[in-house]
């Protein structure tokens, strides 16, 4: 249902472009069938179809015998009638339906782009439409073209640069399907940009995000962390025990797998990290540059940053030297 976003602007790009050949072109119903007149109320297409759309680039879409095909502005079949429905996606790209199946093909030309070959579609953002093949989901761009294989079982909504996407073990349907109402706990996760294409491939247990300083962080927990088998269905995240922790970057670069015990934390030039149960620093690069040793530090502001080692607590620099103890 969400396709009808999609319509205001599409009726725009329609009346834009009726005049593709300098002559205005309008389907009219008349005793029950469409045709179509110019702009001088001439009939120049007679009425013979059970329903007809405006002409986009040159060709229109209309339905005949229950089925709907395409026809140019001499009113020739240039896609026979073949489908059972057709939605409008794009300017360039309509989404059409045969025998229960989804598929693409180019707007003004009929020309296909994607057979019917999925079992569903539904929309994303304005330039990205999911597909479903089996439990398998994928991402076709407005211009017809696959941008993410089909091989997720999920997309997050798209709320900064990227957005995660995950990937499960479908060789296990009931181990697949526990997962699913456990939130994804047994999935994998990765990124996805703007455009569709993965930029972070789905091999996380989690990820995290801090879009206002740029970065996101990969979680992987640990070989020995128990499995919860609990199923709450008022979770919004997979359960998270030990683990490690990494930092990406919002253009999907790895700057550090995943090597850290805490979620890292950035201010100030700085991620605050935590190795061998003790804090340190490491720089935009992931070097660590203040040795992880003290139980406790905040993070960096304005070149300070307080650390606690046992019960006393100092200011250090960016150097890491004690300005005051």
């Amino acid at each position: 249902m969400r396709f009808f976003r999609l319509l205001p602007i599409f009726i725009l790009i329609l009346l834009s472009s009726c005049s593709h050949t300098g002559k205005y072109m309008a389907p009219v119903k008349l005793d029950g069938k469409y045709g179509y007149i110019n702009e001088y109320g001439d009939m120049i297409i007679k009425p013979k179809f059970e329903d007809a759309w405006s002409f986009i680039r040159g060709a229109a879409i209309v339905k005949d015998s229950g089925k709907y095909g395409m026809i140019d502005k001499e009113g020739n079949y240039i896609l026979t009638p073949q489908f059972d429905s057709v939605i409008p996606y794009s300017s360039s790209t309509i989404i059409v339906k045969s025998n229960g199946l989804f598929g693409f093909n180019e707007t003004g030309t009929g020309k296909q782009i994607i057979a019917p070959t999925y079992q569903a579609v539904f929309y994303y953002t304005d330039h990205l439409c999911v597909v479903q093949k089996g439990s398998a989901l994928g991402l076709v761009n407005d211009l017809g073209k696959i941008v993410c294989p089909v091989e997720m079982q999920d997309f997050k909504d798209m709320m900064g640069p990227g957005a995660k996407c995950m990937k499960q073990d479908t060789s296990d349907q009931v181990a697949m399907l526990l997962s699913l109402m456990q939130r994804g706990g047994g999935g994998k996760y990765g990124l996805i940009n703007r455009k569709g294409e993965v930029m972070l491939p789905a091999q996380y247990d989690e990820i995290f995000d801090d879009i206002t300083a740029g970065y996101y962080y990969p979680y992987l927990k640990s070989p020995d962390c128990p499995v919860d088998t609990s199923i709450n269905l008022e979770d919004t995240q997979p359960p998270i025990g030990p683990g490690t922790y990494g930092i990406v970057d919002t253009t999907g670069k790895v700057i550090t797998e995943p090597i850290f015990e805490d979620i890292p934390e950035y201010s100030d030039g700085f991620f605050r990290i935590k190795q061998h149960d003790k804090y340190g620093f490491a720089d935009r690069s992931g070097k660590v540059v203040i040795a992880a040793t003290y139980d406790f530090a905040t993070s960096f502001s304005e070149g300070k940053a307080i650390v606690l080692s046992g019960s006393k607590a100092s200011i250090i620099n960016r150097s890491g030297a004690i300005m005051v103890a």
